[in-house]
């Protein structure tokens, strides 16, 4: 997990530095914009990704600061070059056809052009009507660039500009509520998002899994918001028709009790509800699979409530409580076995590796941040040196509803402190 939010946030920040500080603001009408982009990318796009560009750099500590930022990067005078020509838009991204797009609106794509093929050194050369080169398109006030491998192909470029109204993604019966979600907000169809991250060969296990948690599991989609100190993400899985998927699997709220029971403080909290129903649909799913040892069901049978796990720095050293429902023999031994120590203490195992656990942490005071939560984690964000993060899912509509907070130290705006640690 944590490599996914390191990539996902450097990329951000890199995004911000690219093409974000090139923006000194945003226009009134961006969503008007935004929407017109939209109209231009397929409605069988795979992935779609709108950012709000004037309430981000806002974020970020401003425009000059984002100048500012681009000059030490990229020299003054390149910098001040490219200044001049870019005006403020939305951004879309989506991909489609194998491929990762940008685009974002013009207010005078010739003299962009010009200035890319300046500084940048490219060139652009007509392909019927379409204003390209290996990365960049231009038709009429709208830019394209290939973020993904390969080279940009003008043919796709010409027909996502010609786009009629219910072919494209502005006709989506998610459109106006993808406006609303974030100033990054985001929509994934479940095969595309594994096509990109596993390979065509594994997408299909990766959507036959999400099939067997959620009914009619689709699309994953959220949105992301940056505030002073702080980033909140959420993320849920919809249906075919955009509405919140049913997750299928039994779930029980956290027991926060269970949580101030842990002896040490700590860098690491992750707690979950695990009712017995939950334990036995997963002995039934196993069957079907050809079944579960049986000293594994055993083993796992008498778990019935929330467990909680907590781990240092480092993660070598781990305190632990699983609520525990009849005889835990058969669990105390399996957790033996793996070298750690097990001591029952009424309806709880508690369990310890190595030595007692050390952190910043007070469990007690972390307790009230896993409230009406059925999973979580509390801790150190493993991405952002001095952050914290809070990670937690809740059951609404029926569905899964996932909800995070990275929070920094100081009162800078999250993008403001993630782009210091960058310098």
């Amino acid at each position: 997990m944590d490599k996914i939010f390191h990539k996902f946030f450097s990329a951000a920040a890199v995004m911000l530095a690219a093409v974000a500080c090139l923006l000194t603001s945003c226009s009134s009408d961006s969503q008007d914009v935004a929407r017109q982009l939209l109209s231009t990318v397929p409605s069988s796009a795979g992935v779609v990704a709108v950012i709000d560009t004037e309430s981000i750099i806002d974020d970020a500590g401003g425009a000059e600061f984002l100048k500012k930022l681009v000059r030490e990067r990229s020299g003054k005078a390149k910098a001040d070059e490219m200044f001049k020509v870019w005006d403020p838009a939305p951004v879309v991204v989506f991909y489609d056809g194998g491929y990762l797009y940008m685009t974002t609106h013009l207010t005078n794509a010739s003299a962009v052009m010009a200035q890319m093929e300046r500084t940048d050194k490219v060139e652009f050369t007509d392909q019927d009507g379409v204003k390209c080169n290996d990365k960049f398109a231009v038709v009429g006030d709208q830019l394209w660039m290939l973020l993904s491998g390969g080279t940009l192909n003008p043919t796709n470029i010409k027909s996502y500009s010609k786009l009629s109204q219910n072919r494209s993604f502005a006709s989506s019966a998610y459109c106006d509520d993808l406006l609303k979600e974030g100033e990054i907000a985001y929509i994934c169809d479940i095969h595309a998002m594994y096509e990109m991250s596993a390979g065509v060969s594994n997408s299909q296990y990766g959507s036959l899994a999400m099939q067997m948690l959620f009914n009619d599991a689709s699309y994953i989609a959220g949105g992301i918001n940056f505030n002073k100190g702080k980033a909140e993400m959420t993320s849920k899985v919809l249906t075919s028709k955009y509405k919140m998927a049913e997750f299928q699997l039994p779930t029980g709220k956290v027991d926060t009790s269970v949580i101030k029971m842990l002896s040490s403080n700590t860098q690491h909290i992750v707690a979950i509800n695990i009712p017995k129903s939950l334990v036995r649909k997963v002995c039934d799913i196993g069957k079907t699979f050809g079944g579960i040892p049986g000293e594994v069901e055993a083993a796992i049978s008498p778990i019935d409530g929330t467990i909680v796990l907590s781990f240092d720095s480092k993660l070598r050293n781990a305190e632990g409580i699983i609520s525990v429902n009849g005889s835990a023999s058969a669990l105390s031994k399996a957790l033996s076995n793996q070298n750690l120590t097990v001591a029952e203490d009424g309806k709880y195992l508690r369990i310890n590796e190595g030595d007692a656990t050390n952190g910043t942490l007070i469990p007690s005071e972390m307790a009230s941040a896993f409230k009406g939560a059925v999973a979580g984690y509390v801790g150190e964000a493993p991405f952002l040196p001095g952050a914290t993060m809070t990670a937690m899912y809740y059951v609404e509509h029926g569905g899964l509803l996932m909800k995070m907070t990275v929070k920094t130290p100081g009162s800078d705006n999250f993008l403001n402190y993630v782009l210091k640690q960058m310098q």
